[in-house]
């Protein structure tokens, strides 16, 4: 396991170099809708999984309602999209802002404790 994190961290840049350009070059080689989507459902949930990796494994904070300021966003580009024609920066741009917005606004009332903003956290996940 050492040998393979040793070799990693030596060509980490190209490692990552290569995948932005598998990722450039693969619609040009898969035409394919449905292979498209299942690539673009993949993306989308290796970001999410990777954002709370970094929330819950690196600062230990408990956000247990991350899947609904993702559901915000994701409801607030496909109705910016589909219905008002936005185009994909700005749909995506003001999907962000009401996700941030979503997530102070629900924050504002547990700023004194913090198991208190976990418990808020997780019923705004449940909603």
């Amino acid at each position: 396991m050492k040998k393979l994190l040793a070799l990693w961290a030596k060509h980490e840049r190209i490692a990552a170099a290569l995948f932005f350009l598998f990722l450039l070059v693969f619609p040009v080689f898969f035409h394919s809708y449905y292979i498209r989507n299942i690539a673009v459902l993949c993306i989308l949930y290796s970001m999410l999984s990777l954002s709370l990796n970094l929330i819950m494994g690196y600062t230990g904070i408990a956000v247990l309602g991350m899947a609904a300021f993702y559901g915000i966003g994701a409801y607030t580009f496909a109705i910016l999209s589909t219905r008002l024609g936005f185009t994909y920066i700005p749909a995506a741009l003001c999907a962000f802002l009401m996700a941030f917005l979503a997530g102070v606004l629900i924050s504002i009332p547990s700023n004194s404790f913090f198991h208190m903003k976990t418990l808020i956290s997780c019923s705004t996940g449940l909603l």
